[in-house]
């Protein structure tokens, strides 16, 4: 992988294989990055060099495509980075704390980067060469308890000073991650090394240890994603053992919440929550067998953070994916939609998008959706 060609790259500096293919080409994004530059100096050594990708754009926008392009060869590329996004991109100064950032927000001459991408690239879509099942998508939209909403209300006005950091000097960032965690199900509190409060509500059987980082506590409240699951998993799976689902989230702590509900409906065999790298390889290959045999005492949910899910997974025994928080990054949502959507898979798959109105849930889908647009408008399918 990129990682240990990184490490071994002065191991490799007289390497110059005939032919280099490399999957998942995304990966090389930043030119200054040691993956890229050591994936670089064996591919200028190379006659040939093949780089395949899903996703060649991701949120780096035109940016993602530049290292890519200099890895099929010197002859490719020749500009260095900045000229090549100041011409196709467009670019935008953003305040980030306390300093500016220029962040690549649209671009700018799209016919003009395609006639640079058209001698070198070709797209083929699944449907063009697979003979694949439907995608069905469906957004399903909540409203937030009104306790809730004036908490997250006060983060959006006010940061999360808020929460009980005195100190807190939080960029727009970091208040946004505070209102998607209030989504989740989740009130933020300051001093996570703080004891729990007796009197506080019912933790669903989770230890509350498990809710607590170095500096803040996280305090489950009303969340109707949590009953439209419940709902959901009550009417569609309790009595049809052999169906599968996936649930995608981006907070080890709603994986624990969830995790837990499902079990107390399931069963405690039926439900595996994946998440960091708590668990080893070979569980993770056992869940997914288990799951993938359709056997009604196998695991029937996958609690999936989908940073750790969205890559390299096999899981085409999943009717439904629902995602309880997106993430930010394009390339995760695109990749784990295609854990199930895949060669030996039968009948539809199901997408469902969980989202608060009116809240950074809708915010972050949009900017997704805006992702894949420009995704399709630069990377044109060929024959």
């Amino acid at each position: 992988n990129y990682e240990v060609l990184a490490r071994l790259k002065e191991g490799v500096q007289q390497y110059a294989p005939d032919l280099v293919i490399a999957d998942e080409s995304f990966r090389l994004k930043n030119p200054e990055a040691e993956v890229t530059k050591a994936f670089i100096e064996i591919a200028d050594r190379t006659e040939h060099v093949v780089l395949q990708s899903g996703t060649p754009i991701g949120n780096g926008g035109v940016g993602d495509l530049y290292s890519q392009l200099r890895a099929l060869g010197p002859q490719v590329i020749t500009e260095p980075y900045w000229s090549f996004v100041s011409r196709y991109a467009e670019v935008q100064n953003v305040e980030v704390g306390a300093r500016s950032v220029w962040k690549i927000t649209g671009i700018q001459d799209p016919i003009g980067l395609m006639q640079r991408l058209e001698p070198c690239y070709h797209r083929a879509t699944k449907e063009t060469c697979l003979e694949l099942p439907p995608k069905k998508f469906t957004i399903v939209k909540l409203d937030m308890d009104p306790q809730v909403r004036a908490w997250y209300d006060a983060v959006e006005q006010h940061g999360d000073g808020v929460l009980g950091n005195p100190l807190s000097l939080a960029t727009n960032r970091v208040s946004k991650i505070r209102m998607h965690q209030i989504c989740g199900g989740f009130l933020p509190q300051y001093d996570g090394n703080a004891e729990v409060d007796p009197d506080l509500p019912d933790f669903g059987g989770i230890d509350p240890s498990i809710l607590s980082t170095a500096t803040y506590r996280f305090l489950p409240v009303p969340c109707p994603k949590i009953n439209w699951l419940e709902k959901w998993t009550k009417d569609n799976l309790q009595d049809d053992p052999s169906r599968r689902a996936i649930v995608w989230l981006r907070y080890n702590m709603e994986g624990h919440r969830i995790a837990a509900l499902l079990k107390g409906i399931l069963g405690e065999d039926r439900v595996a929550f994946i998440y960091g790298s708590k668990i080893k390889n070979i569980e993770v290959e056992r869940i997914k067998e288990s799951f993938n045999s359709r056997e009604d005492e196998g695991i029937q949910v996958i609690v999936f953070q989908i940073k750790k899910g969205a890559f390299g997974h096999n899981l085409q025994a999943g009717d439904t994916h629902i995602y309880f928080s997106n993430d930010w990054s394009f390339v995760q949502k695109v990749q784990s939609e295609d854990r199930s959507h895949r060669m030996g898979r039968e009948g539809a798959v199901e997408y469902i998008d969980l989202l608060i109105e009116n809240s950074v849930d809708e915010e972050v889908k949009e900017a997704l959706e805006a992702h894949k647009n420009f995704s399709a408008q630069i990377c044109k399918e060929t024959v």
